[in-house]
């Protein structure tokens, strides 16, 4: 079972996948640094600022994850990113009479999230900052952007006087007020033709701010850094053979942010769970780089084809004949030749979107090429009818970005291609099923397909498989409470998978929760003994330990974990010090523990015993009582009634 099928939630994955990286994203965006300061910078001293890059090079995830959250920690008046083409506003018969269905759509974008400025509290732009400045800071500039301004530049003829009037009210509105900011993010292949809309807006040469695809210093950032916040690591070397697989030549060894991410939630899924260094071995085994481009290029003509109600086996020829051979993969396609060729340019415009093709200056004018060179071969190799392994793999791909929906909907497109009595195919069908629910929080859901998938497999004699599924059971109903049950599946997995050390440590777990803790530290003993120092295990020693009292046996243990322990283990080791009356490192263990997880039995219980020791009833009392009452995860049986014990020593009981 990979590390997704633990039920990580796609926002504590350290990589986003493709799609574009948001504020909520800021703690594992990285390799953006200069770019953010540079940007944030001009935005904050220039009236308007144009921002451009290539198409998708991260014009969006550098505004939302990298520059927004620096201009916040600032303390800068910023307004949400805004679009003219972000809502349903912009179609007319949508917009209430009389309104301009752009500026409704701009106003509705830059509304902060229960905010009283709407479109329906001001019908002009002038009118919604006059309401929204009213409680603002007087001092500080108003800084507000809107991304994808190319869209200003592709109005439909129809609404050319819509969008004079959108122009007009945004000029007028830089005059009226002073401290408005405005910045254009705009992709390359259009700034020319903005930036003298972007200085009729202010009357003056706007400032200018770009950035490219990323170079390897900051690709290897992007690649090393979010896995801080977790317990794996690339080991020396595994990022740079990750970045030579990706570079291609004629790209100056440029890395496509797009292609990094796909690679890196393919390499974060598949390598199995228990590998804490990850290496190029690694990768070359479980998320090979061509192989999983290629399974992109599939996705992506699934997808596209689907919504344009086109073939895939259509979309996939014109696409292997506009880019076959390097000649024309570095001249590309216009927008007409694209059409006379039969694929509108709304295709194009999705194909660009999910960074198969980029839109650039060439021949005549604008241009589409392949997204990156490294993709002339994928597209080349991705088949041209679709299995139902390829709609397997398409979900896997989905599930591993979060994309929940959209990794049900390939599952459904596997069942429906397999080919009958297929129990393989069916088996790896409910297994992602089982993924899908576990992530959605339905953990009874996701046991019942992992049951259905086991069943197949112990038809196929696929006694690993079985294993496996029967962990990710025994771990699901482990964090319910479910010990006994939990129990049962894990004795039941590791009778099958004796030397998987992920098995091993949950069956120690489920010991732990039965109270039985001397028991899982014999597991635990048995298998570091086996296996040398892995993290998991120390970590879940050292909390035993740490529970049990053993307080210096416990901090050898949890010492020797690499890093980012996690809460648990962080308020086990404060436990420890606590016992051994080292009250500032303890105070400062068991505070970061609290913060990162407020819900969490054991880490409340653990802080209940610390105010004990040093003689703090209340804190003790309250703590405890906490601690009885949490579900991120609840107390374990055993935990359970050593809070009712301290409650009653506490009340006199």
């Amino acid at each position: 079972m990979t590390v997704d099928a633990l039920g990580l939630p796609p926002r504590d994955r350290p990589f986003a996948g493709p799609r574009p990286f948001g504020p909520g994203d800021a703690a594992r965006f990285f390799g953006r640094a200069r770019a953010s300061a540079q940007v944030a910078g001009l935005w904050r001293s220039r009236r308007v600022t144009v921002l451009s890059g290539p198409s998708g090079a991260g014009l969006t995830s550098l505004l939302g994850a990298g520059v927004l959250p620096l201009l916040a920690r600032d303390g800068a008046d910023v307004l949400p990113v805004g679009r003219v083409a972000a809502s349903p506003a912009v179609v007319p018969f949508l917009t209430p009479a009389g309104r301009n269905p752009l500026v409704t759509a701009l106003l509705d974008s830059w509304t902060p999230p229960g905010g009283r400025t709407g479109p329906a509290a001001g019908r002009t732009i002038g009118e919604f900052l006059r309401v929204l400045l009213r409680d603002r800071a007087a001092e500080v500039p108003l800084l507000a952007a809107i991304d994808r301004a190319e869209d200003l530049l592709a109005v439909p003829g129809g609404q050319r006087g819509h969008l004079g009037d959108l122009l007009e009210q945004l000029s007028g509105a830089l005059h009226e007020h002073p401290r408005l900011h405005l910045l254009l993010a705009v992709r390359e292949a259009h700034r020319p033709a903005l930036r003298p809309l972007a200085a009729r807006l202010s009357g003056d040469e706007p400032a200018e701010a770009g950035i490219g695809f990323l170079e390897r210093d900051t690709a290897l950032e992007a690649v090393r850094r979010p896995l801080e916040s977790t317990d794996r690591q690339f080991a020396r070397g595994a990022a740079e053979y990750l970045l030579d697989e990706l570079a291609v030549p004629p790209e100056d060894g440029l890395i496509a942010p797009a292609l990094l991410q796909v690679c890196c939630v393919r390499i974060w899924s598949r390598v199995p769970a228990e590998v804490r260094s990850i290496t190029a071995e690694h990768i070359h085994a479980y998320a090979d780089v061509g192989r999983s481009l290629t399974d992109f290029v599939a996705r992506v003509l699934a997808e596209t084809a689907a919504e344009h109600r086109i073939g895939v086996g259509d979309l996939r020829a014109w696409l292997q004949r506009a880019f076959a051979g390097e000649h024309r993969a570095a001249s590309g396609v216009s927008a007409a030749a694209a059409q006379a060729g039969g694929i509108h340019p709304g295709v194009l415009a999705t194909l660009e979107d999910r960074h198969l093709l980029r839109s650039a200056h060439g021949p005549g004018g604008v241009r589409f090429v392949l997204y990156h060179e490294r993709l002339a071969g994928p597209l080349a190799e991705v088949p041209g009818s679709f299995t139902a392994g390829d709609y397997l793999r398409s979900a896997e791909l989905a599930l591993a970005a979060g994309e929940l929906e959209l990794a049900d909907k390939h599952v459904a497109e596997a069942e429906a291609a397999a080919p009958a009595g297929d129990r393989r195919l069916r088996a790896d069908a409910e297994r992602l099923r089982g993924d899908i629910a576990a992530e959605r929080g339905r953990p009874e859901t996701a046991e019942g397909h992992y049951l259905s998938a086991a069943t197949l497999l112990e038809a196929l004699q696929d006694t690993p498989g079985v294993g496996l599924l029967l962990a990710a059971i025994g771990r699901l109903q482990l964090a319910r409470g479910l010990t006994v049950e939990a129990f049962d599946k894990l004795r039941a997995a590791a009778d099958r998978l004796p030397a998987d050390p992920g098995v091993q440590i949950s069956l120690a777990r489920a010991l732990w929760g039965m109270g039985r803790p001397q028991a899982a530290v014999s597991v635990l003993t048995g298998l570091l003994s086996a296996n040398g120092d892995t993290p998991d295990a120390l970590r879940a020693r050292g909390e035993f330990l740490a529970d049990l009292g053993e307080a210096q046996r416990a901090l050898r243990d949890l010492d020797r974990v690499p890093r980012n322990p996690g809460p648990a283990a962080r308020a086990a080791r404060a436990l420890a010090l606590a016992t051994l009356q080292d009250w500032d490192h303890a105070r400062e263990e068991i505070d970061a523990a609290l913060a990162a997880a407020p819900g969490n039995g054991p880490v409340l219980l653990y802080a209940a015993r610390i105010a004990e020791l040093r003689g703090d009833r209340a804190a003790a009392a309250d703590r405890a009582g906490r601690a009885k009452d949490a579900t991120a995860p609840r107390l374990p049986r055993h935990q359970g009634e050593e809070a009712d014990r301290l409650l009653g020593r506490l009340h006199g009981h």
